[in-house]
């Protein structure tokens, strides 16, 4: 009886030394991830603390401003709250000042006659043939530009040019896989690209994408080439891809701490830092790694 009582307890005692390990290790987890949330937020506030001029084509147009090195000068703190709207702060005045300045230079150029223009016609529904087919018929180049933030159905125009017989070539020239588009194949199966063109599933077509183009070519694999593999598409014949700039971890952690706490400004695929170092020069392309 006594052997049976001892081991109930030894039970008892390891049941309660093994809950209070569950219990440390949740809460260790749950500070870590408070640590981590902690230095992310305060990165983000110093890159954002100290955007300038320079740096406002890649973050966008912020209501940002620099922090002043003298902490006894007015400024030297960034303004918070609804003052930071204030158009006589920091940065605001700033640009405020430029934008008068390019306001005045066009303030007298005589107005475009294509604003006035009034449409005639209405919307109505026609058949590619009538429509589409006359522009392929006279035209070497056709490109399908967006002219908004997307959903326009680029992919499906992409891929209804492509089923012309003419149409050889189909590129994607620019950007990277923060665009998206759905195009469906023979079989009823649904495709999600974002880089690879829409011409990729019609048979006989070169698809390519350009060397001013950014890719994480690890993404590229997972999201994109994966589809084509899994439904047996022959892919290897017709798409070719050039020397594209390359979207790094590092740019993502970037992004990722620049819309910190503006969640809906970017897709977080790294598109502003990745651009920012196609533009200096200083990122790394897809030949160089690729060829050793």
């Amino acid at each position: 009886m006594s052997r049976l009582l001892d081991l109930a307890t030894g039970a008892a005692l390891g049941a309660l030394g093994l809950a209070l390990i569950v219990t440390l290790n949740e809460r260790l987890e749950e500070e870590t991830r408070r640590l981590w949330r902690r230095g992310l937020l305060a990165a983000s506030r110093a890159a954002r603390s100290t955007l300038t001029y320079d740096q406002e084509d890649e973050h966008g147009d912020e209501q940002e401003f620099s922090m002043s090195k003298s902490p006894g000068t007015p400024g030297s703190r960034a303004a918070s709250g609804a003052r930071k709207c204030q158009l006589g702060v920091g940065y605001n005045k700033q640009l405020a000042d430029e934008r008068r300045q390019i306001y005045a230079l066009l303030e007298n150029l005589p107005r475009l006659p294509e604003l006035d223009y009034v449409p005639t016609a209405k919307y109505e529904e026609a058949p590619i043939e009538e429509v589409l087919h006359p522009l392929i018929a006279e035209a070497s180049v056709i490109l399908v530009a967006g002219a908004y933030f997307g959903d326009e159905g680029k992919g499906k125009t992409v891929d209804a040019i492509a089923r012309h017989p003419e149409v050889k070539v189909v590129a994607r020239v620019n950007s990277g896989e923060n665009a998206g588009h759905t195009v469906f194949g023979e079989t009823g199966h649904k495709y999600d690209f974002h880089l690879c063109p829409s011409g990729l599933l019609t048979p006989g077509k070169v698809n390519m994408i350009g060397p001013e183009c950014v890719m994480d070519p690890v993404s590229f694999m997972e999201r994109e080439v994966s589809q084509l593999v899994r439904t047996g598409v022959s892919y290897k014949e017709r798409l070719f891809i050039g020397n594209v700039h390359l979207v790094c971890p590092h740019h993502k952690l970037l992004d990722l701490i620049g819309s910190w706490d503006a969640p809906n400004r970017s897709t977080l695929q790294g598109m502003g830092p990745v651009h920012a170092s196609k533009a200096s020069r200083r990122g790394l392309r897809l030949h160089p790694p690729f060829n050793r």
